[in-house]
């Protein structure tokens, strides 16, 4: 029988994949989630993203669902990464630097 540990360490390329989308996804989320706070707390020359950052949400949420149906364990971890890397800037830098060619700047 098989630890919790050496169960996450076990992972093959397409659960690899898919932790990975999850968290690109995630992180154009972040950011979209602080640009829109920045926009609420009336902040001077906020930048805005595009419509489409829409289903970055979604595939976020898809992503994770399938994490769910292959790994549950792994899905816990992918959703606890996320939330921690949320806090600390990690993922907002990430989705600055992913959605970079998307941000429009409103004068």
């Amino acid at each position: 029988m098989k630890s919790f540990y050496t169960e996450l360490i076990d992972i093959n390329g397409f659960e690899l994949a898919i932790l990975l989308l999850f968290l690109i996804f995630a992180s154009v989320n972040v950011l979209d989630t602080r640009l829109k706070q920045a926009e609420l707390r009336g902040e001077s020359n906020p930048q805005i993203m595009p419509k489409f950052v829409i289903t970055f949400i979604v595939l976020q949420y898809v992503s994770l669902a399938i994490l769910v149906f292959i790994n549950w364990k792994l899905a816990l971890v992918a959703f606890v990464l996320k939330f921690i890397l949320s806090v600390l800037p990690v993922m907002e830098l990430l989705g600055s630097l992913i959605a970079k060619p998307f941000h429009k700047n409103e004068e």
